[in-house]
């Protein structure tokens, strides 16, 4: 029953006189006022009017009134049971009508005033009950709703979580390589000047030796020999000084194309100038995706 809306209340009984007294009554106070004599016609109309209350008599010509309490409050659970009776007045008669479940129980002949705050003071209930109920559902509809935020919450505190994490892990490999990059950058700076001391002594050397006319021609080529391996490795150090400052980001990659036997070739003399030996190598080039480089030296 809503605010506003009269209270419609069923009357099942048999006594015409006590049905006209009931109803008049009622519907002073504003209430919507159905009748029945029969049980069956209660049952029907409780089914087509839904009436907040039903004012029940225990006996009725076509049936028990208990019974009929006990299908309308299982068909209906929603609509008040008020119980009454002339004849059956004990308190096993009472008790038995409430465990059949009506809500309330009088004895008639009932005084106007105490069936009117009866049926206020049920109707009251019920509304009561029907609030409580809406403020229930609402309740549970706000929970739901208030779970499925902090669910979402959640996800997206897992979701911030873990990219942080990532941002950690990324800004940790960063800091690693910046400072590899700095040892790395100063190894090089430092192997740069030592190369320099290097090249510019064997430039004196080959000045020197270009100018001295005592060697034998077989001493010349030899000491020949000697230089242009010292002054190839020079520039090979030179190459791996020029790409560790890259490393560093001191410097920037050039790129450049190459002949592989070329290069196979200067590693190998390379390889023999740092030996200080004979040295012969042999290397394989297989062509497709898995080929891999193969090497044999002896002594």
């Amino acid at each position: 029953m809503s605010s506003g809306e009269p209270g419609r209340i069923l009357i099942a009984d048999d006594d015409e006189a006590a049905r006209y007294v009931k109803s008049r009554l009622l519907r002073r106070e504003g209430y919507a006022v159905s009748e029945a004599s029969l049980g069956r016609d209660a049952l029907a109309l409780a089914a087509a009017e839904e009436p907040h209350l039903t004012l029940l008599d225990v006996k009725l010509p076509d049936s028990s009134g208990i019974e009929v309490c006990r299908e309308i409050k299982s068909r209906f659970p929603h609509v008040i049971v008020l119980q009454t009776s002339a004849a059956f007045t004990g308190v096993a008669d009472r008790t038995r009508a409430l465990d059949g479940g009506a809500d309330s129980y009088l004895v008639e002949p009932i005084e106007p005033d105490e069936l009117i705050a009866t049926v206020n003071a049920l109707l009251r209930l019920r509304n009561a009950e029907q609030e409580a109920r809406r403020i229930n559902r609402n309740l549970e509809q706000l929970i739901a709703e208030r779970t499925r935020e902090l669910a979402e919450a959640n996800r997206h505190l897992a979701d911030e979580i873990a990219d942080r994490r990532q941002a950690e892990a990324a800004l940790w490999h960063t800091q690693k390589l910046d400072l590899i990059g700095q040892l790395t950058g100063g190894i090089a700076h430092d192997f740069n000047n030592l190369l320099m001391v290097i090249s510019g002594n064997l430039e004196l050397i080959q000045e020197a030796f270009d100018g001295s006319a005592k060697l034998s021609s077989a001493r010349r080529d030899q000491l020949r020999q000697l230089l242009d391996s010292a002054e190839a490795a020079t520039e090979h150090a030179a190459k791996i000084t020029k790409q560790l400052l890259a490393f560093a980001q001191r410097s920037t990659f050039t790129t450049e194309t190459v002949r592989v036997t070329d290069f196979i070739g200067g590693l190998g003399r390379f390889s023999a100038a740092s030996s200080g030996r004979s040295n012969r190598s042999r290397f394989c080039l297989r062509s497709g995706p898995m080929a891999l480089p193969g090497r044999s030296s002896t002594a």
